[in-house]
């Protein structure tokens, strides 16, 4: 009949409240779903609906009736058990609007028991195979970049040690899936006695955003450095023309054993080391290549090795492993052989107790996801590959590695490594760099082919 004939506290505490303080009286939810069961079976009443006074609606989840009995429904007593999960489909229905407003997802962490819930906007930026492994807190942070990570578990830790909002910016390297850089927001909240119970918020994939924003910063780094270079570069020859004219003058009358002479060459010197520092700020800062031609890259890796090898400390060992053919293409010899210079110069400077410098060549097809990460269009390279065995870099070196006048040696200019980006982009090819510290540096300069080939996938 739908009448009850015994609840405990947490039924009465629920539904008495819900009901403006009335006693429950009649509950006939059950009275539809107990006909369509044969006496004896047990009922789930899983997510069931119940509607309480104007604005609540209750779901029943896991509600059982554990036994039926008696030969007609009108005579039959069931016994049953639920659970209110309303806050939970609240937070769904929450999480569902901040999918709908962020590129991203929402999140939750329940601070009480460490569940931390996400929703599936988040696995779909981080890929498939996150959802298992990244299901906590200790998981999502194992699987932060290491240098960001202190940094998180400290913004963490403040915001709900005092009820604070938290907002924050770090790099996360899901299993399975590319790297992204994720910002994230929210709130920590407590109860009524200042104790943190829940915190929740939201997440956005910010990459493209940062990737863009970095394009967009060296952009301006170069048009500032071109118009630098372009505006002082004529005048400065000048002054050097007159310099070094007037040192060769000089050296000319003075004793060829004299100490004013070797003075005299020290200033022609220096005056040619300005005027190429002049020459390398204008390539820098055009990036184009003044000829075009055919041209043999691995002869002019041939070339580069043999120079260094006469040139570097004895106590590095070079070899060469010249696999790409066809390895013509079309550039400015002397641009590249420039930058294939410096690659091996930068390598030597890292091995300052000597190793192995290795330079290849061989030809690759980059395809449309490779080019996205080099930034360049998806065809056939030939990939020219320096690699060492000396101190690497760290993170931080390599964000900057490519910055005009970013140097990490005292005596550096900061332009040589400047020089092979700009060869990359008036090549319209690209250049990467691999490292970490003490374990070497792989630099990859790829110059596009003229024709296409058949080639080894760029990832080989």
């Amino acid at each position: 009949s739908g009448g009850l004939l015994a609840t405990n506290e947490a039924w009465q505490s629920l539904f008495a409240r819900e009901l403006g303080g009335e006693p429950v009286v009649s509950f006939r939810l059950l009275n539809t779903r107990l006909s369509e069961v044969a006496g004896g079976s047990d009922l789930d009443l899983s997510l069931s609906e119940l509607t309480l006074g104007r604005e609540r609606t209750v779901l029943l989840d896991r509600g059982t009736v554990l036994c039926l009995r008696g030969g007609s429904l009108d005579d039959s007593v069931s016994l049953c058990w639920i659970e209110d999960v309303t806050e939970v489909a609240r937070r769904k229905r929450l999480f569902d609007e901040f999918e709908r407003l962020v590129t991203g997802g929402a999140w939750s962490l329940n601070l009480v028991t460490g569940e931390l819930v996400i929703s599936d906007g988040v696995w779909r930026v981080l890929g498939s195979g996150a959802k298992a492994a990244m299901s906590t807190l200790d998981a999502w942070i194992a699987h932060t970049d290491p240098a960001d990570r202190e940094e998180l578990v400290r913004r963490i830790e403040h915001a709900v040690s005092n009820l604070q909002p938290y907002e924050h910016e770090y790099r996360i390297h899901p299993p399975g899936g590319m790297s992204r850089i994720i910002h994230a927001r929210g709130n920590v909240v407590g109860n009524e006695r200042g104790e943190p119970m829940m915190a929740m918020g939201v997440f956005r994939d910010v990459t493209q955003e940062r990737e863009i924003q970095a394009e967009l910063n060296q952009a301006q780094k170069v048009k500032a450095l071109g118009q630098l270079a372009s505006g002082v570069a004529h005048d400065f020859n000048n002054v050097l023309t007159a310099i070094l004219g007037n040192a060769e003058l000089l050296r000319m009358t003075l004793n060829e054993e004299g100490e004013a002479a070797g003075w005299a060459d020290e200033i022609s010197r220096a005056a040619r080391h300005a005027a190429g520092l002049t020459r390398r700020l204008l390539s820098v800062a055009r990036r184009e290549r003044t000829t075009s031609e055919t041209v043999d890259v691995n002869e002019l890796c041939d070339q580069v090795a043999a120079v260094l090898g006469r040139s570097i400390d004895r106590r590095i060992e070079v070899e060469l492993d010249l696999a790409a053919a066809p390895a013509l293409i079309v550039g400015d010899p002397a641009q590249i052989t420039s930058a294939l210079l410096n690659l091996g110069i930068n390598a030597a400077e890292a091995m300052p107790e000597g190793g192995r410098l290795t330079m290849t060549s061989e030809v690759v097809d980059v395809d449309s996801s490779a080019a996205a990460s080099l930034q360049c269009e998806p065809a056939s390279y030939v990939r020219v590959t320096v690699a060492d065995s000396g101190v690497g870099m760290d993170r931080q070196t390599l964000e900057r590695v490519f910055d005009p006048f970013y140097s990490t040696k005292s005596e550096g200019t900061g332009l040589g490594l400047a020089t092979v980006s700009a060869c990359a982009a008036s090549h319209d090819g690209a250049v990467d760099v691999q490292s970490s510290p003490g374990q070497g540096t792989r630099f990859s300069l790829y110059l596009p082919l003229p024709e296409r080939v058949s080639p080894t996938p760029a990832g080989g």
